[in-house]
Formats: C-alpha cells, structure tokens, sequence
C-alpha cells in the first residue's frame, strides 16, 4: 500500500469515530447542552459518567496544638497536613518539612471475629497508591484498606470523625481536640493534641478489636548526620514513647522532643520503621508486636 492511500483510509476511518469527550459533554451532559435537560440513551452510558464536586477535594481543616505552639492540620480525608511543630516553614524558621503528610501519624484498626481472618481498616480514605505510608500498598499489603466513609464535623478546637465500611462489623468515632480555655494562657498553650475513640458495634457477636497509632520521629528533619532515639515509659495506667535525636546540635531549629502516649495499661509499643514495615505483618499475623 502506497503511503499516501494509507493516510487516507487512516483518515476516513477516524472521521467515523465520534469523539468521546463530545459524547459527554455535548449529548449527555445538561448543563452543557444549551440548558436543555437530555436523557441517556441506555444504561450503559451511566458507566462513562461520573461527576466530581468541588466539595470533595481536601482544601483546608481544623488546626490542632496549643497557642503558639505550632499546629498539624486535621482535614476530611483522615489525613493530617501542614505539620508546624518542628520550628519548620512557613510558621518558623526551621527548613521546610520534607516527609509525605501520610507518614507522620495515622491510625489503624484490627477487628477479628471467632473463626475468622483478622482484618485491618486504615482510618484514612484510600488514596489507592499510598496509605499508611507503604508506596504501592497493593502489591505488598492487599489485605490493608482506607475505610469507605468518613463523617466530619469541626468546630475548633473539636474535630469528631466517624469511620464507617461494609466490612467492619462496628463504627469508629474520633474526637481529636487540644486544650482552649478562655483566660487561661498557661493550659491553653499546652503542645498537645488528644484523640478519643468510641466504638459503636452493629451486632451482638463478639470481635476482638485492636487500635494502632503510628507517629513517625520528625527532630532533625533537615540534618543528615544523626541518631533516632526513642525512650519507652510503661505502666499500669499509661504507656509513653518519647522521641528525639542524638548526634545532633541542640541548639539547631529542629531539636527537641515528640511524645505520642495511651492511656492505657494494656498497650504495646514497637520502637522502630523499617522499610517492609514489618509492624504491619505482626499485627496482621498475632495480633501482638514485641515489646
């Protein structure tokens, strides 16, 4: 076939295809078409459409941290964003915070019912390459899912979100909140952030359901030489983990100290990230982590 017929019928033959964008736009969609309403052809053209809102990006949330004590932004997907408790940009004088909001803190539920698989729910919305700071979690992690829905409500300084999906066999309700007391600087001032968790179950069958916090060490974010440490407090009552950075200045922007806690005598800890997070396999496989 000569070059030039062959760019003909290449061309007769695309002129027969009706673009997709104008199947949408110019037949199906309303408010396109000069502001007459129009119908589907069949039903199977509801599957080429769907409409996103507005109202469902992630633009901004409540600010959690005491009064000038710097802030970790709660928004609706779950996700904390614009973390400024490292001294860092734009609030201080720090360099900018490097790591994946995802990283920094999050929180997982394992739930098993007798007989049954465990099953673990990440309390974010499922980004679907990334969560709970595992990169391609499908390949390596497949049993590891973002809820379905999550209910938001802010009113400073309270942000309750309620975690619901199919498949859990109960919701999940979290108040994240700091301090604020009218007239009281010294309280309200307090670096602190508290989360409070309330299950709500669907049935009467029994399931055993565990709660993990994971809260990555952010001091000396900008410096290359260092060592992570981090200092465990276990009781009847209570569990602290402390984190900071030995190596390193003391005086530099970014050091300091970060201290996640549970209120509770029967918790677990495992001090340590490595790159297969190997915390995810254990919780998965025995329901325990080392201590």
């Amino acid at each position: 076939m000569k070059r030039s017929d062959f760019i003909k019928k290449s061309t007769l033959g695309l002129a027969g295809i009706k673009p997709f964008y104008s199947f949408l736009s110019k037949k199906h969609d309303p408010q396109i078409s000069n502001g007459k309403s129009t119908e589907y052809d069949n039903a199977s053209d509801m599957e080429y459409r769907e409409r996103m809102h507005h109202l469902n990006i992630t633009r901004s949330g409540l600010a959690h941290g005491g009064l000038g004590a710097g802030s970790i932004e709660l928004r609706k997907d779950g996700i904390f964003y614009n973390w400024s408790i490292f001294n860092n940009k734009p609030l201080f004088t720090g360099e900018s915070f490097p790591f994946a909001e995802d990283s920094m803190l999050f929180f997982v539920v394992r739930y098993q019912k007798p007989g049954k698989p465990p099953r673990m729910k990440l309390l974010q919305v499922d980004r679907g390459d990334r969560m709970a700071a595992i990169r391609n979690q499908i390949y390596g992690f497949p049993w590891l899912s973002g809820v379905e829905n999550i209910d938001y409500q802010a009113r400073y300084p309270i942000t309750q979100m309620r975690f619901t999906d199919r498949d859990m066999p109960f919701n999940i309700i979290m108040e994240a909140w700091h301090p604020f007391i009218p007239h009281d600087q010294k309280n309200s001032s307090l670096p602190v952030t508290y989360f409070d968790f309330t299950i709500e179950p669907k049935d009467n069958e029994p399931v055993d359901i565990m709660l993990m916090c994971s809260m990555r060490n952010g001091v000396g974010y900008d410096v290359d030489q260092k060592l992570h440490e981090a200092n465990v407090n276990h009781d009847s009552n209570s569990l602290y983990c402390t984190m900071t950075c030995t190596g390193m200045d003391k005086n530099h922007d970014s050091y300091g100290t970060q201290t996640i806690a549970s209120l509770s005598g029967d918790s677990m800890y495992y001090a340590g990230w490595n790159y297969r997070r190997p915390i995810m396999w254990m919780l998965f496989g025995r329901g325990n982590c080392p201590m």
